[in-house]
């Protein structure tokens, strides 16, 4: 097994005011190992020139933890900050100014990494994981897969889009777009596409319907799809308020096991497709979604890439060991919450991602969503032969424009002849 990552960027002004900072770490890579003084260089400009005498305070987190305060007087050079890391994780530093007395305080942030390959998650599987999620799985097989595939777009000559709806068990059927090529004459591989954190339809495939692949972008919540605006804000008020904080106190009921069930479901559907080459099923998908994609390849076997970016339910129990948990940060404190999280924790599923799956995950060095730590818990997991990192070094809670240029090279690389 051999692990890769990809640097995208080194340095960005967060602020376009007359007033500029611009933190940047002191490595190219923002790369460093345990017992190395981490660097960065604080540069404070008007009008792209430096600025002296402007107080600047800044703070800094390691693992998420507050551990150091300070302030200086910009000068004509970029001020140099160094903290010592003495254990694997990541620093976020965030500096702040004034333009003016009043002013709204511009902030920037810097991030870095110190040997990230070695976090390890605070989460442990349980021993019966396994069995809970047969259970689940054999909750879902007892429902008929009843499929209501209504045609929703016929205007691309290369392929139709369906909106699809599946009955499955946990509370909810399976609800999508369905992207199928016309030409009956080759088979084609499958891309599953999961949708992030909040309360909205799938997204048609765009453009209208590609001609090189089965596209199905699934609805996180099971709801229908192309409803007005109004119809899913009442659905977050009211059905679907705080849904990912619902039931963590009784492992059976919590939120997501519905929505991991809704996993198993589309992919028994689509790969029943006559159209697909049996040989190239690819899931991705970014914070929720990106959740979604790497349980959806621990629960198939026949997944052959995954793609995750700043990936969310990693790492749920990080508050207990002095880190921030990913999100949703549910509430390990509470009793028997830290116990049933871990069933639902996709550090854990990484652990059974199979080898031969090829995965790309990528991490905000800023991200306080999707905290990097959280997200290296369970890329660490990953047992498989090819693994990547992306590191984007001024990156929060985003996939960037590298990235994706970096998961179409990635997945172009691992499709099967």
């Amino acid at each position: 097994m051999y692990g890769r990552f990809l640097i995208l960027a080194a340095l960005l002004p967060f602020a376009a005011a007359a007033l500029e900072l611009a933190v940047t770490p002191g490595r190219e890579t923002a790369v460093w190992k345990i017992g190395e003084p981490v660097q960065f260089r604080i540069a404070v400009t008007e009008k792209e020139q430096p600025l002296a005498g402007k107080k600047v305070s800044y703070s800094i987190q390691a693992n998420d933890s507050d551990v150091v305060r300070g302030e200086f007087v910009s000068g004509e050079k970029p001020e140099v900050i160094t903290f010592p890391m003495k254990k694997a994780g990541f620093v976020l530093l965030r500096a702040e100014s004034r333009p003016e007395a009043g002013g709204k305080p511009v902030v920037a942030f810097g991030g870095a990494a110190v040997e990230p390959e070695a976090i390890r998650a605070t989460t442990r599987v349980p021993d019966d994981f396994d069995r809970f999620w047969e259970e689940a799985r054999a909750e879902v097989a007892a429902v008929p897969m009843k499929v209501t595939r209504t045609l929703f777009d016929d205007t691309n000559p290369a392929s139709q889009i369906f909106d699809v709806q599946i009955d499955c068990a946990g509370g909810a059927p399976v609800s999508g777009y369905l992207s199928v090529p016309r030409d009956k004459s080759r088979k084609y591989s499958i891309r599953l596409s999961y949708d992030g954190a909040g309360v909205r339809s799938a997204y048609p495939p765009r453009p209208a319907g590609a001609s090189d692949a089965i596209v199905f972008n699934v609805n996180a919540h099971g709801l229908p799809n192309g409803r007005s605006e109004e119809f899913y804000r009442q659905q977050s008020a009211n059905e679907l308020a705080d849904y990912a904080m619902r039931g963590w106190a009784e492992r059976d009921r919590t939120y997501f096991r519905g929505m991991y069930q809704r996993l198993m479901r589309a992919h028994e559907y689509v790969k029943s497709l006559p159209e697909w080459d049996g040989k190239n099923l690819i899931v991705s998908g970014g914070s929720q979604g990106g959740a979604q994609a790497l349980v959806a390849a621990a629960l198939d076997p026949d997944v052959t890439v995954m793609i995750s970016w700043v990936t969310a339910l990693c790492d749920l129990t990080g508050s207990l060991h002095g880190r921030t948990s990913g999100w949703p940060r549910p509430p390990v404190s509470e009793p028997g919450v830290a116990e049933n999280s871990a069933y639902y924790d996709v550090a854990n599923f990484a652990t059974r991602v199979r080898p031969d799956t090829a995965c790309l995950m990528m991490v905000g060095f800023i991200d306080q969503i999707c905290v990097p730590t959280s997200v290296y818990s369970a890329y660490n997991n990953l047992q498989v032969k090819e693994k990547m990192m992306v590191h984007d070094i001024v990156g929060g809670h985003r996939l960037s424009p590298e990235g994706a240029v970096a998961i179409g090279r990635f997945i172009s690389s691992h499709m099967k002849k």
